[in-house]
């Protein structure tokens, strides 16, 4: 949870260099991290200001094996997001690629 809890404030605090050290290293990520980077680059002040503000909300979290799947949204835009968690050699990675694949509801 911590790595998952760490990835998501840095991102919101458009912290992406420190984020990118969370990630499973792949092509697919990097390229997934490069597009929410310029969206961040390209949001309006009044936005970054929100989602630097946003506390982070937990709703579920499933683990099978070596693998941690976590919904969780920001105050900002209290939206339902997926983030995908993978233990390589003893740490926990995310993996973007099912964070942007999967259908994600709005329902609690």
């Amino acid at each position: 949870m911590d790595a998952a809890r760490t990835f998501i404030t840095d991102a919101l605090q458009g912290r992406f260099g420190h984020a990118r050290q969370l990630m499973l290293p792949d092509s697919t990520n990097e390229q997934t991290m490069d597009v929410i980077e310029r969206n961040y680059e390209h949001m309006t002040q009044a936005d970054k200001v929100g989602y630097r503000n946003a506390s982070i909300q937990i709703h579920n979290t499933k683990t099978i094996g070596d693998t941690t799947l976590v919904t969780y949204s920001n105050s900002y835009k209290n939206l339902n997001q997926n983030l995908k968690l993978i233990r390589v050699n003893g740490q926990w990675l995310i993996d973007l690629k099912y964070t942007f694949q999967q259908p994600v509801s709005n329902g609690h």
